[in-house]
C-alpha cells in the first residue's frame, strides 16, 4: 500500500516465492493506478509463477518468469521500463 501514495504508472514485482496473503497482496496490487509487472526469480513450475502472472494479468502488466539462466535480470527489468 505504501507504493500507492506515488500514483505509479507502472510498479515492478520481483519475487521469489508466494506471498504470506494471497488476498492481500491481489488487493494492494489492485489500489496501484498504474500496470503491475512481475518478475519470478526462481524454478520452473513454482506455484509463484501463476499466482504473479495473476496479478501482471489484472493490471494489464506484464509477467516474466525468470530462472537465472540465459540473461540477466537487469536485462529483464529493462526491457519492461523501455
Amino acid at each position: 500500500y505504501f507504493a500507492g501514495q506515488w500514483k505509479p504508472r507502472k510498479t515492478i514485482v520481483i519475487s521469489d516465492g508466494l506471498p504470506d496473503n494471497e488476498e492481500d497482496a491481489k488487493a494492494a496490487a489492485l489500489a496501484l493506478t498504474g500496470v503491475v509487472d512481475t518478475i519470478y526469480c526462481g524454478p520452473d513450475g513454482h506455484p509463484a509463477i501463476d499466482f504473479l502472472r495473476s496479478l501482471s494479468e489484472r493490471t494489464c502488466g506484464t509477467p516474466i518468469a525468470w530462472n537465472g539462466m540465459r540473461t540477466e535480470l537487469a536485462a529483464n527489468i529493462r526491457g519492461l521500463l523501455a
